[in-house]
């Protein structure tokens, strides 16, 4: 999930057979995540700067049962921001046996997804939101060129809050903290999917430019 200043990775191992499966590791790494830019370059690597136990772990999954983990990159390799483009990223568990058997083939325990990385925006940055079930507090930096920013929220089928016009108190370069309280009836979250924060400022000819999305909640199966 490639944010604008963030991307998230979500590596999820399920149990899909009717036999309890249990994972022997030989450190404690249970993964390992790579980045590759368009000329096979590593870029990022989880395990980079990272200590892991040296001693055999073992994780135990039910049938249909399942273990998630995440992570995060900030798009930063060092100290510069990777430039805008595709990027392969390649997860492997670092599972050796499988129910006391050795893993043969590394391929099955191995995904791999390509990502787009956007621009670094010039005008928002920084934007983080804390709230559950319709009510969100956003706080973040801006530099709009005449001072003033404009946002909706969206669920990606319906728009929960219209474009509704933000002043700044500062103009570009200058950066300057701004903060959002919306509140969003429970009746109009979605079921399933995400509520999105769309921040963009527009041009003299009135077109949108310069969007950035901020998450704010993702549902599954709400009620």
């Amino acid at each position: 999930m490639a944010g604008p200043e963030k991307t998230e990775f979500e590596i999820v191992l399920r149990n899909q057979g009717d036999n309890e499966l249990s994972f022997e590791f030989p450190t404690s790494q249970k993964y390992e995540i790579t980045v590759l830019d368009a000329n096979k370059k590593d870029v990022y690597q989880y395990s980079e700067g990272k200590s892991f136990t040296q001693a055999f772990e073992t994780l135990t999954l039910k049938p249909q049962e399942k273990m998630k983990w995440v992570d995060s990159w900030d798009y930063s390799m060092a100290g510069k921001r990777v430039p805008e483009g595709e990027y392969t990223v390649t997860a492997h568990l670092k599972a050796t046996n499988i129910n006391g058997e050795p893993v043969r083939d590394k391929k099955l325990l191995t995904d791999t997804k390509t990502m787009y990385i956007p621009g670094e925006n010039p005008v928002f940055k920084g934007a983080v939101s804390d709230g559950i079930k319709g009510n969100y507090k956003i706080k973040g930096e801006a530099r709009p060129i005449n001072g003033k920013f404009f946002y909706t929220v969206e669920d990606g089928h319906n728009q929960l809050i219209p474009e509704t016009e933000m002043k700044t108190g500062g103009k570009y370069p200058q950066w300057k903290p701004f903060s959002l309280e919306i509140s969003i009836p429970e009746s109009k979250l979605p079921q399933n999917g995400s509520v999105i924060l769309n921040l963009y400022e527009r041009s003299k000819d009135g077109e949108i430019i310069h969007t950035h999305p901020v998450l704010l909640e993702r549902f599954n199966n709400h009620n």
